[in-house]
């Protein structure tokens, strides 16, 4: 069996990829491990598609009793071990709701956050720069010769550019959202940004490398290695 090599992304797998796998892992189980008489393996199985799932995060709780420590009379022998078996499963269970509580946490909390920033985005710019600028709440003018004023070619070159002091020689707190403004008003000096190549193999998508690599039109993928050169004619392989 070949081993499965590392890509860089994950791309689109395709979900009849994804219930092949299982199938093959169910298969592999019902012909090593058999099942009781009632019809259940002692072994279980969960499979959790990262592509649409968070990863798992919990740790399997051990049993506080041992069968063959009952049947063959070991608890009575070392009562200390049924202790230790309960410790063992509080504690396990312990750690699971303690990652429970973190992951609900980490989620509320990403959620309050994205809701605060929308919220925000929403209020008059005018409002957020007198709230985060004491100087320009008051209307203190700028000072664009400043010493610490690390903006002064750009500024040559846009003399309108803010800048980022005022005349009473404090640094303005709003800056970032001058600048913003500014550059709503002048879209020509905005960098265009790199947008997300992937590969055309329906049954690959995986994600290709930066265009400043070399051959950056080959798929990553060793099982795909597709040259998309003809879907992306503007980055050549050898650039």
């Amino acid at each position: 069996m070949a081993k499965a090599k590392q890509v860089s992304s994950w791309g689109d797998i395709p979900q009849k990829t994804f219930e092949a796998f299982f199938a093959k892992v169910e298969k592999l189980r019902e012909e090593m491990i058999p099942r009781d008489c009632d019809g259940d393996s002692p072994i279980e199985v969960l499979i959790v598609n990262r592509m649409t799932h968070l990863p798992i995060s919990y740790f399997p709780v051990p049993r506080n009793d041992v069968y063959s420590y009952i049947t063959h009379g070991y608890l009575e022998v070392h009562p200390d071990r049924q202790q230790e078996l309960i410790d063992k499963t509080e504690r396990e269970l312990s750690n699971n709701v303690q990652m429970a509580g973190e992951a609900l946490d980490h989620h509320i909390r990403m959620k309050l956050f994205k809701n605060a920033q929308e919220r925000e985005h929403k209020r008059p710019v005018v409002d957020r720069i007198k709230e985060a600028c004491a100087s320009c709440k008051r209307k203190i003018g700028f000072d664009p010769d400043h010493n610490n004023d690390s903006y002064k070619v750009t500024r040559a070159k846009y003399p309108d550019y803010p800048s980022k002091y005022h005349s009473d020689g404090l640094e303005c707190g709003a800056f970032r959202l001058h600048r913003w403004v500014w550059e709503l008003n002048h879209p020509e000096t905005l960098r265009p940004r790199n947008a997300e190549r992937w590969c055309m193999n329906p049954e690959c998508r995986c994600k290709l490398p930066d265009k400043r690599n070399k051959n950056a039109n080959v798929c990553v993928n060793p099982r795909c290695g597709l040259d998309n050169s003809k879907h992306y004619p503007e980055t050549s392989p050898d650039e």
